[in-house]
């Protein structure tokens, strides 16, 4: 394959295979979905991928940060319990 025409391949893969998740203006809630979905579906797939370090997985975090309400645990089962962070 010239490197040419490898260039167009590589131009309709992104074309067919790219998709848009989020937007600027995406709900809150809906940014924290997403990042949870994201996160969720990494540990799922190091979990069963072949020959792949398995550096990711463990107890999830999830903060939010906006303009107006500043750093907000979503989610938090880090080392603390559940009533010693803000937020809870």
């Amino acid at each position: 394959m010239t490197p040419e025409a490898a260039g167009r391949l590589q131009e309709e893969l992104v074309r067919d295979l790219y998709a848009t998740l989020s937007v600027p203006a995406m709900p809150i809630q809906d940014a924290v979905d997403l990042a949870r979905y994201l996160v969720e579906t990494t540990i799922g797939f190091v979990r069963f991928a072949v020959f792949v370090p398995k550096t990711v997985g463990g107890a999830v975090d999830i903060a939010a940060i906006t303009k107006h309400e500043g750093f907000r645990w979503v989610q938090c089962k880090g080392f603390r319990s559940a009533g010693s962070h803000p937020g809870s």
